[in-house]
């Protein structure tokens, strides 16, 4: 059985982690992705510690991961979210992804436990 490539099932936007940065397979990977989400100017970036503090003018959604530890934050009107880990649990952490409702004036945010 062969794998589908997950870019044929939905759009797939990739930043380069922490643990990648030998790996040749993420060689050509960016540390940091500006994309639009359905009218949400979006910045990607692994760890927290790298999203500028003055963000680009229009940024509402700011992604990260690093931690693994899930999380979101309104402030003002930009999202910070971590959607956590869908992968092998780690450290004592809950197995989490989050799912985004969004159209031109809203997002709706909801993070789902994978495991109980």
């Amino acid at each position: 059985m062969k794998c589908r490539h997950r870019a044929s099932i939905a759009a797939l936007h990739v930043v380069r982690g922490n643990n990648d940065l030998d790996a040749l397979w993420a060689k050509y990977l960016p540390d940091h992705l500006c994309f639009d989400l359905n009218g949400w100017q979006t910045l990607l970036v692994h760890d927290r510690g790298d999203v500028p503090t003055v963000l680009e003018a229009g940024t509402r959604l700011v992604i990260t991961g690093h931690s693994h530890k899930p999380g979101m934050e309104w402030r003002g009107d930009q999202l910070f979210l971590k959607p956590g880990s869908a992968g092998p649990r780690r450290f004592k952490l809950p197995v989490t992804l989050a799912l985004l409702e969004v159209d031109t004036h809203s997002i709706e945010p909801r993070l789902v436990s994978l495991l109980e």
